[in-house]
């Protein structure tokens, strides 16, 4: 069954006109071209067939990206615009979707063009980009400053707000990693926490050079990105056709309380924990409740701390997460707590002031307070981080004692603690926040 069976069953009567097409390769005012993957020789055998391809769509001066996946002689299809399906479930009823049938009912034939490697896509103009990393730079001096005169005690001293509102106006809206160190450092100073409030500083010293432009090579590139946000540079790792299952979804404080929303996602064929995060006025960045489970035609990850912020840009979601799916992540779960102290240190060596590493952790329950790994030895949980998820996971425990958690990892007296933000065993998901 070729894709062309499929999307003419799946169009049904619809009559057939060829839509706006421009591949995502496409040069801009240029003709649209294909990637290798979709282009077929002419020569081409009854053995060769297209089974995925993705297509821009325009449909009244709206472009949406379209993929088209012929998976066990079905078509599967998902689009930019929040819609999925398969040819069973009936015709689709997104004009996006519709036109890419058309499309590829109509026999295009594009021209070849050789892969390009990927390269840095700034999403803001160069000179405006250095102009924001430059002012970023003098806000965090002017705080670190500020904080090391007035002491760990001087949270609410008149120039601590003073620097810390500074950094609020000179970048509007504030980037997501900005207004999260913002507001661990608060907290932390709030806490007395010394030790994490020196590393949230010199992390922020660190920063400097970088954000001035001082050190251009790809760990300066991306460093200064992970500050900036989605305003900065990065290089951007390109991955198509995974599986995952989204775990578990935090809030967390930065300027505001509760200002940033993230979702833990596991990519089922690496074991990395990735995370979408968005200012909580933002749009969501993908459709669908949580737990569930996703196929992820394209995506990409940023290059940053831990965890590694993901955009999803085509997919399908199934709202029930498979007991199969769960056996897969759990053969990625940390089982020793010493594997814990290790992932902590590598991730806070690579970025002291932004990293917050999510685990999946295996555990053989919760006893007297402290999660039990699978050899017996005790994980201590963060309950002064969320009271309220720490709690519901004794509550569940009781009943069920969990195979597996998900949690933020952070170090309070001298140890690595959990945050937990979702539990389970091999058939089952149960959120904590």
């Amino acid at each position: 069954m070729s894709l062309r069976d499929s999307a003419r069953r799946a169009l049904g009567d619809d009559p057939i006109t060829v839509p706006s097409i421009t591949l995502p390769d496409a040069p801009r005012g240029g003709k649209a071209r294909t990637t290798d993957r979709f282009s077929i020789p002419p020569e081409a055998t009854r053995e060769s067939s297209v089974e995925r391809v993705s297509l821009d769509v325009r449909v009244e001066g709206r472009v949406e990206q379209v993929t088209l996946v012929l998976r066990d002689g079905e078509l599967a299809w998902s689009c930019t615009d929040g819609s999925a399906g398969r040819e069973s479930s009936g015709a689709p009823s997104s004009p996006w979707v519709r036109a890419a049938l058309r499309w590829v009912l109509a026999e295009a034939r594009p021209e070849p063009q050789v892969a390009r490697p990927l390269r840095p896509v700034p999403s803001a103009a160069g000179d405006e980009l250095v102009d924001r990393g430059r002012r970023l730079a003098d806000a965090l001096d002017d705080v670190v400053l500020a904080v090391v005169r007035a002491g760990i005690t001087g949270r609410d001293s008149p120039s601590v707000r003073e620097a810390l509102d500074r950094v609020a106006r000179g970048m509007v809206p504030v980037p997501n990693p900005v207004s999260r160190w913002i507001g661990r450092l608060e907290r932390a100073m709030g806490a007395g926490d010394a030790r994490t409030v020196a590393r949230l500083l010199d992390g922020a010293t660190r920063a400097g050079d970088d954000l001035r432009g001082a050190r251009t090579g790809p760990i300066g590139r991306a460093r200064a990105a992970a500050w900036l946000g989605a305003h900065g540079p990065s290089e951007l790792e390109r991955v198509v056709d995974r599986a995952m299952i989204e775990l578990a979804r935090e809030s967390l404080d930065g300027i505001q309380r509760a200002a940033i929303e993230r979702r833990y996602l596991l990519d089922l064929a690496t074991g990395e924990v990735l995370c979408e995060e968005r200012a909580r006025s933002a749009t969501p960045p993908s459709l669908g409740p949580c737990p569930r489970s996703l196929f992820v035609g394209l995506a990409e990850i940023e290059e940053g701390p831990a965890p590694r912020r993901v955009r999803i840009l085509q997919y399908t979601v199934a709202i029930d997460v498979q007991p199969s799916e769960l056996e897969k992540a759990l053969a990625h779960a940390v089982r020793r707590a010493s594997m814990l102290v290790d992932v902590y240190r590598e991730a806070l060596a690579a970025s002291p002031a932004l990293a917050e590493p999510v685990q999946l952790i295996g555990c053989t329950g919760v006893e007297d307070g402290f999660l039990v790994d699978a050899v017996g030895e005790p994980i201590p949980i963060a309950r002064d981080e969320d009271p309220g998820a720490a709690a519901a996971l004794d509550l569940l425990a009781k009943e069920r004692p969990p195979a597996w958690i998900v949690g933020r990892l952070v170090d309070l007296e001298g140890a690595v603690r959990v945050v937990p933000c979702a539990c389970g065993d091999a058939s089952s998901v149960a959120r904590l926040r």
